[in-house]
Formats: structure tokens, sequence, C-alpha cells
């Protein structure tokens, strides 16, 4: 019985959490891309948007308005494209227009295919030099805010593939987008943070303090709590690559672990003096996902945990931020 009652009560804070969120959706407008100058970037062009467009394609957090839409947004968007002021004002105006709050723009340099070679030790412990091969692209991001014109986010994008040790472009490719996708989700993270909650603490410890807490979020905000594994960065086993055998073998592995990501457990306190009300944010402790159950995220509690039980205890607002990443690239 009391089984079933944590579950409903689990199931009932969720779903008010979730119509709550997609309420605050945020309205984007994702303008068709372009390729480069002086580039043939034109094939890997719908490849990239589909990425992009693929990291936004969470209803709960983001509404992407559709094509007609977008393709006004373009026109108008191109004809002011030399004319930074003129830009600002048509992203205010079109893009208030067509209902965005965001608009991305995008220009996508071609994926190159590299060559290089790397000394290994192969399955019986000798040293080797194996030929290698790598896939790199360019992708000029743009993010605008509509209400102000503002260009909250503007940078290349540089991501490549993993090492392969035999020249297949398709694999490389989708191995490089992958890895686009995976720096994008890790951008959104930061530009467009989303607030989640503790729903409940699911281990404690032998003094009582939480081991391990629920946090909302789950597989919207994560994959697996990791960074995301793609196609080819693990050769399947069977494999005759020497790659492969390298890291079977554990023996001069070239492959680095996956690591966690971290979140902020933060309290909000609000202060008043001289007529005003202000909000003050402190981080009081720190969680690390470990695996996502559904719309769910395990994590383990790695600092604050009396903080965090104190708050808990006393009903006290904790609000869950995912910490700043590093962007590889």
């Amino acid at each position: 019985m009391k089984q079933f009652l944590r579950l409903t009560s689990l199931f009932v804070l969720l779903l008010i959490f979730k119509q709550g969120r997609a309420q605050d959706a945020v309205h984007i407008a994702i303008i068709p891309f372009k390729a480069a100058a002086n580039s043939n970037a034109a094939t890997f062009i719908d490849q990239v948007q589909a990425v992009v467009t693929s990291a936004f394609a969470n209803k709960n957090r983001f509404l992407i308005l559709d094509r007609a839409q977008t393709e006004q947004l373009k026109k108008e968007l191109d004809a002011a494209k030399d004319n930074a002021s003129m830009y600002a004002r048509v992203v205010a105006e079109q893009g208030h227009l067509a209902g965005a709050e965001y608009i991305i723009t995008g220009i996508v340099s071609p994926v190159v295919i590299g060559q290089g070679t790397a000394s290994i030790y192969n399955s019986a412990g000798k040293q080797q030099t194996i030929d290698q091969y790598h896939g790199s692209l360019n992708l000029f991001l743009q993010i605008n805010r509509v209400e102000t014109g503002q260009v909250v986010f503007s940078q290349p994008l540089k991501v490549a593939s993993h090492d392969f040790d035999k020249r297949l472009d398709a694999d490389i490719v989708d191995n490089v987008m992958c890895h686009l996708g995976t720096a994008i989700q890790a951008q959104l993270r930061e530009l467009f943070p989303m607030s989640m909650t503790i729903i409940s603490v699911d281990k404690t410890k032998k003094n009582g303090l939480p081991d391990k807490v629920l946090v909302s979020g789950g597989k919207e905000m994560f994959d697996t709590g990791k960074e995301a594994d793609c196609p080819g960065d693990k050769v399947a086993p069977g494999s005759s690559s020497s790659t492969y055998q390298a890291f079977a073998t554990g023996i001069g592995s070239l492959f680095s672990g996956k690591k966690k990501l971290l979140l902020d457990v933060i309290s909000q306190e609000v202060l008043q003096a001289g007529g005003k009300s202000y909000n003050r944010e402190k981080t009081i402790g720190q969680l690390k996902v470990e695996s996502v159950e559904g719309e769910l995220a395990v994590c383990t509690v790695t600092e604050g945990e009396k903080d965090i039980k104190e708050f808990m205890d006393a009903k006290k607002p904790l609000i869950i931020r995912v910490k700043k990443e590093e962007v590889k690239q």
C-alpha cells in the first residue's frame, strides 16, 4: 500500500510539473541553413539542420515554428544581412509577427575527412602503427532573441568524429553528426537552463542523509546521464579492427571514459529591503546523474547532503540546474 501511494504521489507531481513546463515552452524559429561561401557543403545542410532541429524537438521545452513561417522570415533576414541594425530590427519585427521568441540561423561547412597515424598495442601486447581517419565539421550557429533583436549566441561549433582505422565515409559522417548533436545539447542546457526539482529521496545512507535522489527532467534533459555514445565510438565486438582489439584487451586503449553530468542544488530565498523584493539563490549541494528512468533521473548526492536534507524536511524549495559544461570543439 505504501509503495502504491508513493508511486501515485510521484505520478501526480510529475503531471503537475509537466503541465507547468508545457505552458512555458519557448517558441523557436529555425531558419533554413546555408552553405559556407565557396564550399560544397550543400550535401550536408539537410543533415545538419535535422540534427539542430532534433535538439530542439522537446515539446515541453520548445515549440518549433513550421516551415511556411520560417521561409518568409528567411527572405526578410536575407535582405537585411549586410546591415547589423536593420537585421536586428527585422529579427524583432518579423520574429514577433511569426510568434517566435528566438530565431536560429546557421552556416554549414562541409565534413572534411582527414587521415593520420597512431601507435597502439595490439592484442599480443606489441606496439604497431596504424592508419586512422576522422571527420570534422564547422557549423556557425547564431541565436537571436526576438524581443530585443539581441544576439545571445554566435560562434562556430567545431566538432570531430572519433578515429576510425578504416576509411568508411558514411560511418564517419554519421559519427560527426552524432557528436554535433551532443555539442548542441550541451549549448542548449547552458543557453536555456531548465530548472528541475528533487521529486523524492530514493536511497539514504546509514546516518539518514540522502545518498540517491530522483530528479525531474529525465529523458527530456538527458539521454543516459552521460555524453552520448555515438555510432563508431566503439567498434562492435568480433571486429578485426586493430583499434577495437586495443580497446578490448585494455592495453593502450584509445577511448576515454564518458563523464557524468553534474547538477547544482540551489536554494531560493526572497529578501525584502526598501519596499522591494529580491530573489537570492545559493548553491548548497551537487548531484551526479547516474541513470535515466523515463521522466526521472537517478542522481547520487556528491555534496551538501546535510543541507539538502534540512531543506527537504522543512519543505523549502530547491531547484536543480545543470552545471556549466565544457563543450569539446
